[in-house]
């Protein structure tokens, strides 16, 4: 992909052009290839993705959902979905076949700079400059988890559940965790100190490896 709104198909054995790929209307920034190579998506400035057939160069759809750049694109494993990632902090999952937006998933607070499945095509997982890694269920569209970015240590959090009304966490450093305590009949909010019985007992509950 290139600033000249262009990608280009390259025959990697001779070195030479084999197809232009021209249509977007700004920079192209990211491409990828479906798993049996008979599609090729690219991700352009203009918050649009298009998807091109590979043996004739020629453009399938567009793909228009974003209202920023897409910063990155992927296949499933299948080749029947696609993720796209964009500046305006949103992954949009495709339906390549029909061309329609299967659900937008929306978690991070910065560009979207990275989108992949897992294996089986169940799961994926996006990543942001917000220091966030995002899991994502394919088929329903819920935030699973996030992994933050710590400079040592770890730290994995779930949303919000009915078993958990605060979300769940994974960590070695309980010291970066805040403990509060509200009171319904008041406004009053309290921070429970390191030391206090009731830190430690709501961590030993929510602090679960197992949940996350």
């Amino acid at each position: 992909g290139s600033a000249d709104k262009t990608a280009l198909l390259w025959d990697v054995a001779s070195g030479s052009i084999v197809h232009r790929l021209a249509g977007a209307r700004k920079e192209v920034l990211s491409v990828s290839f479906s798993p049996d190579s008979r599609l090729a998506l690219t991700g352009g400035g203009d918050g649009t993705a298009i998807l091109w057939e590979v043996s004739s160069g020629r453009m399938v759809r567009k793909l228009g959902g974003h209202s920023e750049a897409v910063r990155c694109v992927c296949f499933s494993p299948d080749g029947r979905l696609a993720l796209t990632g964009g500046a305006d902090n949103t992954v949009i999952l495709w339906d390549v076949v029909r061309g329609g937006i299967v659900r937008r998933l929306q978690g991070h607070t910065n560009d979207v700079l990275s989108v992949s499945f897992s294996p089986g095509g169940t799961f994926a997982v996006t990543g942001s400059p917000d220091g966030a890694a995002i899991f994502w269920d394919v088929n329903t569209g819920e935030h699973l988890a996030t992994m933050h970015n710590m400079t040592s240590g770890y730290l994995w959090t779930t949303p919000p559940t009915r078993n958990a009304p605060c979300g769940w966490l994974h960590t070695d450093r309980e010291d970066l965790v805040s403990v509060f305590r509200t009171r319904e009949e008041s406004d009053e909010i309290r921070v429970l100190a390191d030391g206090e019985p009731d830190r430690k007992s709501y961590l030993e509950i929510y602090n679960r490896q197992d949940m996350v």
